[in-house]
């Protein structure tokens, strides 16, 4: 059986699409599920298991093991705790582009730019970012006043306001209606520019947990 160390819970669970559930929904972040069908018995994992973590051990009482998850694809890191992936598209001057062009290429990529619609997610997201590379420090994130320009109303890219985020100083400005994220020391604040400017800018996408787990063991 996995190592112990490894294991978040036990729930109970009636089918192993409910466990595959449970582990979907865990906080901290679940990528393997142990299921015993007879005793409805869900065995949660932190960690994405492969027949390897079983070399010389046997399945645990008719427990049968399954992988809940796909990891991120090469080039996306995880926020482990929001179970989402992110590209920081930064690597050399050339990966700049307009807000627009931004949108487009993380849209091609099965993503979407990327946007902070709570306190959590944020202060989470801003400590990730701080201990990343500094040669970069300034990115568009999915969210303009598109809707109502003028307006100083800045929306996410679900439609709901951007509310009272960590704004910079003297911000947001009239007539700029996209957003970057820019570091100041140790800080990120959300900045307005124009939606022409050309900016790094950081790719979302949502951990793919597959609709039938695929068993290992």
């Amino acid at each position: 059986m996995p190592n112990k160390k490894n294991k978040v819970t036990n729930r109970e669970a009636s089918s192993l699409s409910q466990c595959a559930s449970l582990c979907l929904n865990q906080i901290p972040i679940c990528l393997t599920i142990g299921y015993h069908r007879a005793r409805q018995s869900c065995d949660l994992y932190k960690d994405l298991l492969s027949a390897s973590n079983f070399y010389n051990s046997l399945p645990y009482l008719d427990m049968k093991y399954y992988a809940t998850a796909n990891p991120c694809p090469g080039g996306f890191s995880y926020l482990a705790k929001h179970k989402s992936c992110l590209e920081i598209v930064n690597y050399g001057l050339l990966k700049i582009d307009s807000y627009t062009t931004a949108k487009s290429k993380c849209f091609e990529r099965g993503a979407h730019l990327f946007y902070f619609d709570d306190e959590e997610l944020k202060l989470d997201f801003f400590n990730f970012m701080l201990n990343k590379d500094r040669s970069f420090d300034q990115f568009f994130v999915g969210g303009d006043s598109k809707h109502d320009p003028r307006s100083g109303r800045y929306k996410w890219l679900d439609g709901r306001d951007v509310g009272n985020i960590t704004w910079g100083s003297d911000e947001p400005q009239i007539l700029k209606d996209c957003l970057t994220i820019k570091r100041d020391e140790n800080a990120y604040y959300l900045t307005s520019v124009y939606c022409y400017e050309k900016h790094h800018y950081i790719c979302e996408m949502k951990m793919g947990f597959t609709t039938e787990p695929t068993e290992i063991l």
